[in-house]
């Protein structure tokens, strides 16, 4: 199976990682990010967006080889060349393109990051079919990693709420400080 957004927005996220070490080396960068304010973070914001670009055909090239090699159940290989390989290409990256949209989208509607929404909503597509795997091929001697895995789940959960729900009031002396005749 082949999509559209088969790269998601993953060469994104690869061009935020390394604006994000960039940042540290160059100290243009660091001066853009710190000192620019509100208008440095969107240039830099806008310098991701389009090293993204790139980096998704760069990406989009290198899971097309990796089809092309055999990567398809049939035992035949995916075989792309001229016009069509960048066709290909050009789709993946418009597709990604296409992703950052609409994740800038949601974040800019309010209803939160919308790229981490995106994630989110890729893992969770993935579980139906995840389900319908796991219930053709149950075996009862899964039952124990199955109950075993669901209390680590409850427990972890719990665990993290305790903790970040946490208060511990610490009480605050001052040292008595003498200016002059007065306390």
């Amino acid at each position: 199976s082949f999509s559209v957004v088969a790269l998601g927005v993953a060469p994104y996220i690869t061009s935020s990682i390394i604006f994000q070490l960039l940042t540290m080396v160059i100290p243009k960068l660091k001066q853009m990010q710190k000192e620019g304010g509100e208008e440095g973070r969107r240039k830099l914001n806008q310098l991701t967006r389009w090293v993204s670009v790139p980096l998704a055909a760069i990406q989009a090239y290198g899971f097309i080889a990796l089809i092309s090699q055999g990567g398809s159940h049939s035992g035949g290989g995916l075989l792309l060349t001229g016009f069509d390989l960048f066709m290909a290409m050009l789709v993946m990256t418009a597709g990604t393109v296409f992703l950052m949209w609409i994740g800038e989208l949601i974040t800019e509607k309010g209803i939160g990051n919308g790229l981490s929404i995106m994630i989110l909503a890729g893992i969770i597509a993935t579980y139906p079919r995840y389900l319908q795997q796991s219930i053709v091929t149950f075996d009862a001697s899964q039952t124990m990693n199955i109950v075993v895995f669901l209390v680590m789940a409850i427990v972890t959960v719990l665990v993290v709420t305790l903790i970040n729900e946490a208060v511990r009031n610490v009480p605050v002396n001052y040292a008595r400080h003498h200016a002059g005749n007065r306390l």
